[in-house]
């Protein structure tokens, strides 16, 4: 018998973005958080990048007397925003880690980038990702989940997507893998000349999201992973209180 399908949202909601209005702690109201809180069966991990201090704290006050939630949180050491993972009840935390990405790395991608067109001085800091390895309480079954936010400059984000992916590559030897996050790979970035996207086929990782990009925006938000089928996928174009649609994709472990 398959193990019952695990929903995965992955959202930027924006704090670093001064054009955004939408106050921090109003996303905690969207349907699918409300359902993380409430501690449904069928409540979805979610991952969350440039998530502000506010909407930290709206969960934590939203969910601190209940057993409904687990967090991992890390803050940016350039802005106010963060990258946030959710996991629902439904899911055992066995390892939780958050780290940024390593400076020496960093500064060979800044050294890299100086001089090329899409260098940006506030890309200097590292930025960084999230790790939680879970057992599914309905399956047994264990897999782990990675969360993060790439620099959108091509030769820090190539640092920064080869120390990821010595991660996910250990994390796989253990079993199947979730890649959520904004990636970053438009405009002047590596899916222009196929640098992220063939690195994603060698470390294994497939499209869990529609092909498709959203309405009126370009694809960098994306839902990969390694053991595990796509059943159900959608941008959710109804949710308007960021610049990015949150991807929402119903996956199934493979065995």
């Amino acid at each position: 018998e398959k193990p019952l399908p695990i929903e995965v949202v992955t959202f930027n909601t924006a704090s670093g973005n001064p054009r955004i209005k939408t106050p921090q702690e109003a996303f905690a109201s969207l349907p699918f958080y409300q359902k993380v809180i409430r501690g449904e069966p069928d409540a979805p991990i979610i991952g969350l990048q440039e998530a502000g201090p506010a909407q930290v704290r709206a969960l934590y006050e939203a969910t601190k007397n209940t057993n409904n939630v687990s967090f991992e949180y890390i803050k940016s050491n350039f802005s106010e925003g963060g990258n946030l993972l959710i996991v629902p009840k439904r899911f055992e935390v066995l390892k939780s880690k958050s780290t940024h990405y390593s400076w020496v790395n960093q500064a060979q991608g800044v050294a890299a980038a100086l001089g090329d067109a899409d260098f940006d001085s506030s890309q200097v800091w590292p930025r960084m990702y999230s790790e939680m390895k879970l057992r599914d309480s309905l399956s047994g079954k264990v897999f782990t989940v990675f969360n993060t936010h790439l620099s959108y400059v091509n030769d820090i984000q190539d640092e920064q997507a080869d120390e990821l992916f010595v991660e996910v590559s250990k994390a796989k030897k253990e079993g199947p893998v979730v890649l959520m996050g904004d990636l970053n790979d438009n405009n002047y970035l590596p899916v222009d000349v196929g640098r992220l996207t063939g690195r994603l086929n060698d470390v294994g990782l497939t499209d869990m999201g529609p092909a498709p990009p959203p309405k009126r925006k370009t694809n960098i938000d994306y839902v990969l992973a390694n053991g595990f089928t796509s059943l159900q996928k959608e941008y959710l174009l109804g949710v308007r209180l960021s610049d990015h649609y949150p991807e929402a994709d119903w996956i199934q472990l493979s065995n």
